[in-house]
């Protein structure tokens, strides 16, 4: 009996420590806007750069949130693309929808974790599938987002890359 509910016990908490939740889900009392978020999830981590990734909606758009840590001064242009590489070897390309200049600790995830690298937070869309539900045909394996003049890229584990359809899959009927 003991090892039954140790066993429930456990499946739960993974269930918990793994599982997409909506973290904000409001209307602006000054314009009225529905605006919707999900939790902070890893995109990438590496010796060079991290981001992290969520979606944000606000009325019908839907926003493929980018928060970005790197170790020199970059900036991103107004409709910059972010690229992911899919299983099947095709590609899904997003845009960015406002120009950003890195700044010291702006893309950092809590308190400690990149404050003193340069960050930025983009929000990527991609016009032709406003919900992102064509990233759920393939799993992403790489992702290039695209700085003023020049770019950066790399693997997606397999992991984050099942992380990020299921915030996907939260939120496509949304």
């Amino acid at each position: 009996m003991k090892k039954v509910l140790l066993l429930i016990a456990l499946s739960f908490s993974a269930f918990v420590m793994f599982s997409q939740t909506i973290t904000k889900q409001e209307v602006d009392e000054f314009t009225g806007a529905k605006i919707i978020e999900t939790d902070w999830e890893k995109l990438v981590y590496s010796m060079k750069w991290t981001a992290y990734c969520r979606i944000r909606i606000v009325n019908e758009a839907h926003y493929f949130e980018v928060r970005l840590m790197y170790n020199s001064v970059y900036s991103i242009p107004e409709d910059a693309s972010i690229i992911f590489k899919l299983k099947d070897e095709s590609t899904y390309k997003m845009k960015n929808r406002d120009y950003a200049l890195s700044s010291k600790g702006g893309g950092a995830a809590g308190k400690l974790a990149g404050s003193e690298m340069q960050g930025t937070v983009c929000s990527y869309l991609n016009s032709e599938d406003f919900n992102f539900s064509d990233l759920l045909k393939s799993l992403p394996t790489k992702v290039r987002i695209y700085f003023r003049d020049s770019y950066i890229e790399n693997e997606i584990k397999e992991k984050d890359a099942k992380t990020i359809q299921s915030m996907i899959e939260l939120t496509k009927d949304l």
